[in-house]
């Protein structure tokens, strides 16, 4: 196609977008809410599958140890937990890091929780990430036979 075919094509163009001035308009306003439409649904559906992988990867599993058990069986504990395949990390919280915890989720209130509950009742916990989201409710059930885990949340 020559230059000259391509120019005579851009002014016919706008010759009929001025004889034309509502129809023109109607119809860019069309494609402009079409793309617009479109762009939405794409920017939602990218975020939608963004916010379910962070949702899958802050899975976690909490398995509360039993109040009564020695520190000698907490340690065993871990290297059962550690033998369970699909664990990505694991990391121990004592009852006085989880006491911690939990006056500062309630820091904005001028109470002292350790000084009203006397003696901690909290007890020792596991935080456990799995490799996939999917392996989660295996890892629960594997969590809650081993001896000295009381309870297992996720």
């Amino acid at each position: 196609m020559r230059f000259r075919n391509f120019i005579y094509f851009f002014v016919e163009a706008f010759k009929s977008i001025k004889r034309n001035r509502i129809l023109s308009i109607a119809t860019m306003t069309t494609v402009a809410i079409c793309i617009m439409i479109l762009g939405i649904f794409v920017l939602m559906s990218l975020n939608a599958g963004n916010f379910m992988r962070e949702l899958e990867s802050d899975l976690e599993i909490i398995a509360f140890v039993d109040k009564e058990i020695e520190e000698s069986r907490i340690a065993k504990i871990e290297e059962e937990i550690n033998e369970i395949s699909g664990i990505s990390s694991i990391k121990f919280v004592p009852r006085e890091e989880s006491l911690v915890r939990l006056q500062e989720k309630f820091g904005d209130i001028d109470y002292n929780l350790a000084e009203t509950l006397g003696e901690n009742p909290l007890p020792h916990t596991y935080e456990i990430k799995a490799v996939n989201a999917q392996d989660v409710p295996g890892i629960a059930l594997q969590l809650k036979d081993i001896n000295g885990i009381t309870k297992v949340k996720y």
